[in-house]
């Protein structure tokens, strides 16, 4: 399935890598390890949680779509969030996230997103006016 980015760039919602993805990133000091996940065989993120607000969402996808109700996997209810403002993609290689190009403000570290971007361990995320956060589930 592929879906319309900013009325010009199509993204495909199946593929968990991007071609930026196996590129190889090691620590950083301020923004710590790249952030991985166990996975499924069938390339399913296992005990991945977006926590926001005190709400813990599972990420049971390897792509995962972030936004409000009704078109995302993930629905944030911050009033400046867009249905489909973000894409989580989770693969062997870590992390990353990319803004959906819907008008949602997505940034890690106070750096707009926009093609896609490694998750890193201490990054501080936000959608919108809404911080979230990507662990493993305890």
């Amino acid at each position: 399935m592929y879906a319309v980015v900013a009325n010009r760039v199509l993204m495909n919602l199946h593929e968990p890598c991007t071609a930026r993805c196996e590129t190889v990133e090691v620590a950083d000091p301020e923004r710590g390890e790249p952030l991985r996940f166990k996975l499924a065989a069938d390339g399913s993120p296992l005990g991945a949680v977006l926590w926001c607000d005190g709400t813990v969402h599972p990420i049971i996808r390897a792509v995962t779509v972030i936004g409000r109700r009704g078109a995302a996997d993930v629905a944030l209810g911050g009033p400046d969030v867009s249905r489909r403002a973000a894409v989580l993609r989770v693969c062997p290689h870590g992390v990353t996230l990319e803004d959906f190009g819907a008008g949602t403000w997505v940034s890690i570290n106070d750096q707009r997103v926009g093609a896609s971007t490694r998750v890193f361990s201490r990054d501080h995320i936000l959608i919108g006016r809404l911080t979230v956060r990507l662990s493993e589930s305890t």
